[in-house]
């Protein structure tokens, strides 16, 4: 079978639409049809060569939902029930060794030395090839977390849970709130004296403005930088020492953090309809990109298959 990919191989160029002969499956390896693969920020900052993580060539995409085509021995989703052909299932992004001081005694595989990304650390190169998800097809790992999805999920607004939703739960995980505390989230609002602040542009200038959002005793949380951008300027004795503000890292996520943000979207899907506001072919793959760099969309989704349903 020949998969179809749209692969960068260089930086800052258009992506290539590539045939790609799917290799036979390994022990617990799954092929699995792409039915949405959401266009993330991150995705923007590899196609511009600021992301040193990035081999060349690769196929972008760690944002997916799909439908299996193919299991190589018994697999499971993560709540024990047989995984088969034709069910549509979302997967934990990043596969965690599961054997380090992070994953075995901390109990936080987001911060597995050993952590792997689809779309993000393996080249096309790198058996078996088909690593992201900006493609007809992608075979996950034998490690990969396998969730199912209900009979009436949207693929394009679940696949929102994947990185971004995951993140965001991932940062309310590690930062305490109550009802009733006054949060601030950077493009949304621009008053005082916040309880929390999250920092989720990646902007140097807004983490520094952050600091001065957050009341004493209150946490400032820097959720949107995934690339290096630079120092930070802070004065540590009159903005953090003497107020007593916290400061709080999120990196990445781990199933728990996917499984809230699925929760969450599938409770407010309605509301949540006009996340997605446009859907492109695999072909448009770098339109995709333009149009998040640009901020023409709000969340863009790509649809390989032509279908998500």
């Amino acid at each position: 079978m020949k998969a179809c990919a749209a692969v960068l191989t260089e930086f800052n160029r258009p992506l290539d639409l590539r045939e790609i002969a799917a290799p036979v499956l390994g022990a617990g390896q799954l092929l699995v049809e792409i039915l949405a693969a959401g266009v993330c920020g991150s995705d923007v900052h590899m196609w511009r060569g600021k992301d040193p993580r990035t081999p060349l060539p690769i196929i972008l995409g760690h944002e997916g939902v799909g439908r299996v085509v193919d299991v190589r021995g018994p697999r499971c989703d993560v709540y024990g029930a047989p995984v088969s052909p034709g069910d549509r299932i979302i997967w934990e992004r990043g596969v965690a060794c599961g054997r380090c001081y992070a994953c075995a005694v901390l109990h936080q595989p987001s911060l597995c030395e050993n952590r792997w990304a689809y779309g993000i650390h393996r080249s096309l190169h790198d058996e078996p090839h088909l690593n992201g998800c900006y493609a007809s097809h992608i075979i996950l790992d034998a490690r990969t977390d396998l969730v199912p999805l209900l009979p009436d999920d949207d693929p394009s607004l679940l696949v929102a849970a994947s990185c971004s939703g995951a993140t965001a739960a991932h940062t309310f995980d590690l930062v305490e709130t109550r009802v009733g505390d006054t949060v601030v989230v950077f493009d949304l609002s621009k008053g005082r004296g916040a309880d929390l602040v999250i920092e989720a542009s990646g902007s140097i200038s807004a983490a520094e403005e952050g600091l001065d959002l957050v009341r004493r005793g209150g946490a400032l949380a820097l959720v949107g930088f995934g690339t290096p951008v630079g120092a930070m300027s802070l004065l540590p004795f009159e903005q953090v020492v003497q107020r007593n503000v916290q400061f709080q890292g999120v990196w990445v996520s781990d199933l728990r953090h996917l499984l809230r943000a699925m929760s969450v979207l599938r409770a407010y899907a309605n509301d949540l309809s006009g996340l997605v506001t446009r859907r492109c072919s695999l072909a448009q793959a770098t339109e995709a990109l333009e149009a998040v760099e640009s901020r023409r969309a709000l969340k863009v989704v790509l649809v390989p298959s032509g279908s998500d349903d």
